[in-house]
């Protein structure tokens, strides 16, 4: 077989059907090398996208490219050979399904290419990708590091409370520290106050004049306020000590056990800091690793597209062509049949047509046949069952016959039984009566008709009892069903 017959084939064309229509041969080899050559693209895409996307080796991504070769090259040549079976604007409708399945392919086969053709510029981009999620992840590592922190001071400061080896001290209480501050305040207030009457008393400040006026007395009657508020102050502070101290020294032991409930919340809450510290700290360790998956590269290819037309236009341009190179054994295959029909499709219909047709007149032989035979078997079973019926009835008109004959013949044989046993019994009469020296006689005198011995006549039965066997077997026996 020569080439353009094998990719002739390839394209569906049947052999039998070219030795008819030998100028549609090379029509049929060209498509046959369109299906072949967007296999082979098929191929190559997969071989770029296990190799350099997955990192596979040569010796693993070209048997498996391979394999995507052979799938592609089936599903392209299906969708070509199906489109045979339809005519006419019924191809439109039935075309569609094609059309996307091939479409479908078409963009898994151009995006490997496209990442193939960029990939310079997307290794960059993910260069760049990798330093900002490092330092994205830098930032969630600092923060879980200071949970961390936090929680475990806690941790320590009420395990000490609960051990006793932190006593609560009365200077870190909240209403203590907050009137410590007051008074720190007010004494500061005072102070200043103060040093501003005792410049103005020495002149030295505010009016300049030594001495007692005005000015003197105003600032210190202010500095007096501020003393009676540092007072009072302090007065706070003293009594809120005292209250401290003594529920300190009154309520150490209900200290160690707010302690014992608030551990348990810390330490859940340490654990989950401590595990989002994990997670985040391998982010990091993630991020360092530069990612150069699949996803990884759309994502790059997004970000390099994204704000340029240039890098737009030549992305969708090249996806653009890949995709045609894939859909365009369907697309021609629909082109030429909205053509005028070549004279391989009319000596395929025609063969087909005349195959079916003598299929159907098979079949109808067949199914015509099947009935003469039925009708012969049954002709035969009901011949048969007539046969096996006049059989039977002339087996019983013969048995009747027969039975009707043997009674005879028993009814006549008793006869003659009877009559002979009634002359015995006349003789033995005559003899014991009359005498031996008479003759006997074979019937009564009418003078005698009163004095004769009663005659029991014989029963055909004891007759048939006492015939003689013939054959080893009673006569009256032979009455019996065939």
């Amino acid at each position: 077989m020569s080439l353009r017959h094998a990719l002739a084939v390839l394209a569906g064309a049947r052999p039998e059907i070219l030795t008819k229509a030998p100028g549609d041969l090379t029509k049929q080899a060209v498509m046959g090398g369109v299906l072949l050559s967007t296999a082979s693209l098929a191929g190559v895409a997969a071989f770029f996208a296990l190799s350099s996307t997955l990192e596979l080796a040569w010796w693993i991504a070209v048997p498996s490219a391979l394999v995507w070769f052979v799938i592609v090259l089936n599903l392209d040549r299906l969708l070509v050979v199906t489109l045979n079976t339809v005519s006419g604007w019924k191809v439109v409708w039935v075309a569609v399904p094609r059309v996307l399945m091939a479409a479908v392919i078409g963009t898994v086969v151009a995006t490997p290419l496209v990442l193939r053709i960029f990939q310079p510029e997307i290794n960059a981009e993910l260069e760049n990708m990798r330093f900002e999620a490092a330092a994205q992840v830098q930032v969630k590592v600092k923060d879980a590091y200071r949970q961390v922190d936090e929680l475990e001071k806690q941790d320590k400061e009420l395990r000490d409370i609960i051990d006793g080896r932190n006593p609560i001290s009365v200077s870190s209480d909240a209403d203590v520290k907050a009137l410590q501050a007051a008074y720190d305040k007010a004494q500061d207030t005072y102070l200043k106050a103060d040093g501003d009457a005792q410049c103005e008393l020495d002149g030295k400040c505010g009016t300049g004049v030594p001495g007692v006026g005005e000015s003197y007395n105003s600032k210190k009657a202010a500095a007096d306020r501020a003393l009676r508020a540092r007072d009072d102050a302090k007065r706070k502070l003293d009594d809120k000590i005292a209250e401290v101290t003594k529920r300190v020294q009154d309520g150490s032991s209900s200290a160690a056990e707010d302690a014992k409930k608030k551990i348990g919340p810390v330490q859940s809450d340490l654990a989950i800091a401590q595990e989002r510290k994990r997670k985040a700290e391998q982010q990091a360790l993630d991020a360092q690793q530069l990612n150069k998956g699949l996803l990884a590269r759309l994502e790059a290819l997004d970000r390099l597209t994204d704000g340029h037309a240039s890098a737009t236009a030549a992305k969708w341009s090249l996806s653009l062509l890949f995709f045609l190179i894939e859909v365009l054994p369907v697309i021609t295959k629909l082109l030429t049949m909205f053509g005028s029909r070549t004279l391989y499709d009319r000596v395929l219909e025609r063969h087909d047509g005349d195959d079916n047709h003598l299929d159907e007149v098979r079949s109808a032989a067949k199914r015509q046949q099947d009935e003469v035979e039925a009708d012969a078997v049954l002709q035969l079973a009901k011949q048969k069952s007539d046969a096996q019926v006049r059989t039977a009835q002339a087996a019983v008109d013969e048995l009747v016959v027969q039975q009707s004959r043997i009674a005879m013949n028993a009814i006549h044989v008793w006869a003659e039984v009877a009559k002979l046993r009634s002359d015995e019994q006349l003789d033995e009469w005559y003899r014991e009566h009359v005498g031996s020296h008479v003759p006997s006689r074979r019937g009564p005198s009418p003078a005698m008709s009163t004095t004769l011995p009663a005659f029991s006549p014989v029963e055909p039965a004891e007759i048939t009892a006492e015939m003689p066997k013939v054959n080893g077997s009673n006569p009256a026996s032979q009455h019996h069903q065939p």
